[in-house]
């Protein structure tokens, strides 16, 4: 079939003449700041991914571009590039955008190869600033793959060749080609340097990322770095992974070790059909739309009208609804909301993510930080009880925040609004202030934000849009006890007990105001609007149909059949999608909304599969969880009536399932209501985690480092979300251990790195980190795997009460795989209790350049002086690999390593160039001694120079 795509072709590096290609759709070139950026694996080249024209048109209704550049590893110029090779291509092509097509959003999908290209550009990519996210398509092993395809004697060959290519790159020669029936075990007969089979075909290569034989460890290493938001799309029929491999297994395991992974950011798609290209129409739709889905959820741009809403989170649909609000009131006057829920709902982690997808026009504001001083309740008549029930609605100032809110309407240019610190248990006087030149809305997450009792009976007519915060009960009242725990001076029983008997009444307060918002947002989609919910709870009428004297049990009928119908509704499809008005109303679909004509055919084939598939699955209507996709797919696989997946798009089909689950809870076994949990798409990530043997905290250590405990708070409350995970994350600073919900207070400490993470009956994940045992940090220099004890050794050990024979013992044992005599830089962090750890790193710069230069010492004249050594670029850039293994330098990008090396061989007298200069030609010849000699002679003439020099 002709593949065929309309666009432009031009040229992003004049010198070495390398092309980019814009896809497009129609007459015109796609406008808009974000674009996806495709990159191909080995031979690929401009519209080899069959996929880019199918991929440019639905993108495009999303408001996003779609590019492919040409590399250098592009079509035969994979066997003589590199990963760092094609990184800086891509800087190249992303500074071009950046500058010439107004890009500031990027999404790199890579595709095969592409994928390391991808992972390695996070790494050490220059703009990895502009990267908002990657896609990796087909992302499998190269050597995995060259093992599917190779058989009798090849095998024999392919290790011939990969012994050939190491002892090549020990001699230095990895740039060499490599004999051309090395070449043809890739297939096309192209030229393959040794560096390059050597990074294909070795474990734990450059190149080697997605093995399928890489331990937990090993895979976090190589992935650990992508903090990115990510989706990793593979075919179950690749035929380029082994069948000995489960692809899904194997998929999820690299989302797993990410950072983006633990921070519940990657997502994992496995298609059934599509091989390693994705072939096929009906798998390059799914892969497609998969796609769009996930650049539509980074962007809460205004889109066009013709775009499906579905493709959104309710995160996203709700930022989207607040801004096109804010857009409509009069210039100056801030949109002001309220976004209430239960303890434990959420709302401070929907409050940031808000925050950040309205930036910089938002301003969030915690109800939080308008409680009672702790002297105050102290100071009561019934100061035990109003400590204890700290939380309640009297133990707020409400006047404080009325007055706050109302001079935020008034039109007063700043206001001030405290915040509560956790550290020290009060609240905190101006910690955020709101600017009306610059925040046009002001959002407001609390408890008692709807409440019209207790003297808040003035709060809810402030708002000019309320949200409530849909939860179940019991979930939240969980997370609170697990939060809770980490409090110090409660034993577990008292916090349980404190939980029940206080914030268990709290959140039913909070939960009869829930009539009040405007919105009801849940954790799949905005559920239904006001009106909708009002006309509800006024019937008064019980399920069937009798009248309900309380009214209470009818609003709960009414709750659970809207529960049922939104569990059908998260994947989102027409007849269950979230429609935003232009006035920006929210509805959504639920029992009583008007449907379409039900087909009978398809009535008669479905419900009795619905009702099996229910009952088989979860056994007499028990708990469980019910999605259209589950029934959908059941549906499809067990009609013969020519229905697809796609054609129950339909609302005909959709409306007949859900009136049977309707129907089901109505029902249920015993009177007792079908238990419906609603579930997140990343629903299947909870088991996943919870399996997982341990958990290396220090797998987003390169997501942590150099950031604040803020950044550790969100990636542990990523984390904390997959469902019956509970997080404890106690850190001790200023002998204060917080939680990791309260760890605001500490964000100006940086957290260097994170110790003893482990699993405590695969429910309690405790991070203990305890900065006040350690002594200090000492730097030494140790020869390796050769430490013997030693004057030097015994003055840095000593004064610490470190054991010096055992301190040597342990350092030979760590260091027996590298060359002895070899002058290894060592970290040591001793304890007050004298254990210690130490930390190794490479030698000091200054070795490699003395090694490769042949010399003995530096120059005597520093800087400006006639150089004394030389040494090549190429030696350089190898210098600089191996200085990128320190711990301060990964994810520092090669080109900056070399450039402080320069700067140290300057000042050392050794001379950078590409080749060697003619009086240092011999360098490699001549043994070290002979040439001390000439550059001790070579010295003394300069030095008899610059003294004629100084006497003129």
């Amino acid at each position: 079939m002709e593949t065929a795509c309309q666009g432009e072709v031009f040229l992003y590096d004049e010198m070495l003449g390398y092309a980019g290609f814009e896809a497009r759709t129609g007459q015109n070139l796609p406008q808009g700041s974000k674009a996806v950026v495709c990159i191909g694996g080995l031979t690929d080249g401009l519209l080899s991914l069959r996929y880019l024209p199918a991929l440019a048109a639905e993108l495009q209704q999303v408001g996003w571009r779609t590019f492919q550049p040409v590399l250098q590893s592009s079509y035969r110029g994979w066997g003589f590039a590199s990963l760092d090779d094609d990184v800086m291509g891509i800087d190249k092509f992303l500074s071009f955008l950046r500058s010439k097509r107004g890009i500031t959003e990027v999404v790199l999908l890579g595709s095969s190869t592409g994928c390391q290209d991808a992972v390695h550009y996070i790494k050490v990519g220059k703009l990895t600033e502009l990267v908002h996210g990657i896609v990796l398509q087909a992302p499998v092993s190269d050597r995995e793959a060259l093992s599917v395809e190779t058989s009798g004697s090849q095998v024999e060959a392919l290790r011939e060749f990969a012994e050939t290519a190491s002892r090549m790159i020990a001699e230095g020669r990895g740039e060499e080609p490599l004999p051309r029936a090395a070449c043809q075990l890739f297939g096309p007969p192209d030229v393959i340097t040794a560096y390059r089979f050597d990074s294909l075909t070795r474990r734990l290569a450059d190149d080697d990322m997605f093995s399928s034989d890489l331990s937990e460890d090993e895979m976090k290493q190589k992935l650990g770095h992508v903090h990115t938001p990510a989706l990793l799309v593979a075919s179950a029929d690749d035929e380029y992974v082994p069948k000995t491999v489960d692809v899904s297994t194997l998929c999820h395991r690299m989302a797993d070790a990410m950072a983006a992974g633990v921070a519940r950011t990657a997502e994992c798609l496995v298609l059934e059909q599509g091989g390693h290209g994705v072939r096929g129409q009906d798998a390059q739709a799914r892969f497609v739309d998969a796609v769009a889905r996930f650049v539509a959820r980074l962007s809460v741009q205004e889109l066009p009208d013709s775009t499906r809403l579905s493709r959104l989170t309710w995160e996203v649909a709700l930022a989207n609804t607040l801004r096109s609000r804010a857009a409509s009131l009069p210039s100056g006057k801030p949109l002001l909301v309220a976004l209430a829920g239960m303890p434990g709902s959420g709302k401070s982690r929907i409050s940031q993510i808000l925050l950040r997808l309205l930036q910089p026009d938002c301003l969030v504001v915690q109800m939080d930080g308008y409680h009672t001083k702790l002297s105050d309740l102290q100071s009561r008549p019934d100061a035990a009880d109003a400590v204890y029930r700290r939380g309640a609605p009297d133990t707020f100032e409400v006047s404080s925040l009325r007055e706050a809110l109302q001079r935020v309407k008034t039109g007063e240019s700043s206001v001030k609004f405290p915040a509560f610190d956790h550290a020290r248990g009060d609240p905190v006087e101006d910690a955020v202030c709101f600017d009306r030149r610059v925040h046009k809305i002001v959002l407001v997450e609390g408890l008692y934000l709807l409440h019209r009792k207790d003297g808040w009976q003035e709060i809810p007519d402030l708002f000019d849009f309320k949200v409530y915060l849909d939860a179940d009960l019991e979930e939240c009242i969980g997370r609170v006890k697990e939060r809770n725990k980490v409090i110090p001076g409660y034993t577990p029983q008292e916090i349980d007990k404190r939980c029940e008997e206080v914030d268990r009444r709290n959140a039913e307060v909070v939960q009869l105001t829930q009539g009040e918002a405007d919105l009801h947002a849940g954790p799949a989609l905005v559920i239904m609007a006001r009106h909708k919910l009002k006309a509800s709870s006024d019937r008064q009428t019980n399920v069937e149909g009798k009248p309900n004297p309380g009214g209470r049990s009818s609003f709960l009928v009414v709750c659970l059949r809207s529960c049922a119908v939104i569990l059908l509704l998260l994947v989102g499809i027409a007849g269950g999608s979230m429609l935003l008005s232009s006035s920006g109303t929210t509805h959504a679909a639920s029992v009583d909304s008007p449907r379409g004509p039900p087909d009978q055919t398809f009535a008669d084939t479905a419900v009795p599969l619905v009702r099996q598939f229910i009952k088989s699955r979860y056994k007499d209507y028990g708990k469980g969880t019910v999605t259209l996709r589950h029934l959908k797919e059941h549906i499809v696989a067990n009609t013969n009536i020519g229905l697809t997946y796609e054609d129950l798009r339909d609302d005909r089909y959709s409306s007949v399932i859900e009136d049977e689950v309707d129907a089901i809870v109505a029902r249920c076994d015993g009177g007792k209501p079908l238990e419906a949990r609603r579930v997140s798409g990343h629903g299947q990530a909870i088991d996943r985690a919870v399996r997982k043997a341990s958990f290396d905290v220090k797998g987003v250590r390169h997501r942590v480092c150099g950031q604040n405990a803020t950044a550790v708070r969100w990636c542990c409350s990523k984390a904390a979300q997959a469902g019956g995970l509970s997080l404890s994350f106690q850190l001790s600073y200023m002998q204060t251990p917080f939680s990791s919900r309260n760890s605001r207070p500490f964000s100006r400490y940086r957290l260097w790195t994170l110790h003893n993470a482990e699993w405590s009956g695969q429910v309690n994940l405790s991070c203990e980190f305890d900065a006040m045992s350690v002594v200090g940090r000492f730097r030494l220099i140790v020869p390796g795997a050769t430490a013997k004890p030693a004057p030097k050794l015994g003055q840095a050990l000593g004064p610490l009460g470190i054991n010096m024979m055992t301190f040597c013992k342990d350092f030979n044992a760590r260091t027996t795989k590298v060359r002895p005599e070899v002058p290894l830089q060592c970290t040591l962090v001793p304890r007050s209790d004298r254990t210690y750890k130490f930390f190794l790193r490479t030698p000091e710069s200054p070795w490699f350049l003395l090694r490769c230069a042949r010399m003995a010492k530096g120059s005597d004249f520093g800087q400006g002086a006639p150089p004394v050594g030389n040494i090549t670029l190429k030696e350089l850039f190898h210098i600089a690999k191996a200085k990128s293994m320190d711990p301060q330098l990964i994810g520092v990008p090669v080109r900056t390593i070399c450039l402080g090396l320069m700067r140290t061989a300057k000042q050392m007298g050794i001379k950078i160039s590409r080749t060697l200069e003619p009086e240092f030609s011999k360098r490699d010849d001549e043994p070290i001694e002979g040439l001390e000699e000439k550059r001790k002679q070579l010295r003394l003439l300069n030095k008899a120079q610059k003294k004629g020099k100084a006497k003129k």
